[in-house]
């Protein structure tokens, strides 16, 4: 609460900071670490910063589609495309790895 935003897991705002360092020192930002910047927003409740870095992701270029999709369908709540979300999620309830596919009914269960 305030004016100034704190980030109050220590190790969380270690692993936050040593991104924003690397993006930094770098001529641009990788889609890899759009998604990452999406992460770290949506763990600080900075919900539109997050919709924004993430609408600037190239969704070919990513080495895998999962997590793209997993944030796609998350943030399809935001932008109030709930069926949507609900397609997208559904495509990985069966998804072999039992986090991903529980994170993914989730979705569809919301």
């Amino acid at each position: 609460m305030g004016r100034e935003q704190t980030i109050l897991n220590p190790s969380l705002h270690r692993q936050y900071l040593s991104l924003l360092d690397v993006i930094a020192h770098q001529p641009q930002v990788t889609n890899e670490q759009r998604l990452e910047l999406c992460y770290y927003l949506l763990l600080q409740n900075r919900t539109e910063e997050a919709l924004d870095w993430f609408a600037q992701v190239e969704q070919r270029s990513l080495a895998t589609q999962l997590q793209y999709d997993y944030f796609d369908a998350y943030l399809d709540f935001y932008r109030g495309e709930y069926q949507h979300a609900a397609d997208v999620a559904r495509r990985y309830t069966e998804y072999p790895v039992p986090r991903w596919a529980g994170m993914f009914a989730q979705i569809v269960q919301q």
